[in-house]
């Protein structure tokens, strides 16, 4: 799940950044579920993703996150809005 903060809408055919916690890595979306409508929790499928939007999504990362799950540690459990789009 990602909240996106950017005021580009994600773009499934571009090549990103992401950095978490101090690591840099290439990354692509290789798929976008859902998106969450925040009022009613409904899923609404083949979605555009847009600013402030929350979707389900699948990234495809050239190297690997070292991550723990959100519940036993929120600081590397989660990292926030530091997608980039990928220059060159």
């Amino acid at each position: 799940m990602l909240c996106w903060l950017s005021e580009t809408p994600l773009d499934k055919n571009r090549r990103y950044l992401v950095k978490h916690t101090t690591r840099t890595a290439k990354c692509l979306f290789s798929s976008i579920d859902y998106r969450v409508d925040v009022n009613t929790l409904e899923q609404h499928a083949n979605p555009t993703v847009n600013m402030n939007d929350i979707a389900h999504v699948a990234m495809k990362v050239q190297q690997p996150l070292a991550f723990d799950h959100y519940q036993r540690n929120r600081a590397s459990g989660s990292f926030i809005g530091s997608f980039e789009k990928r220059v060159g």
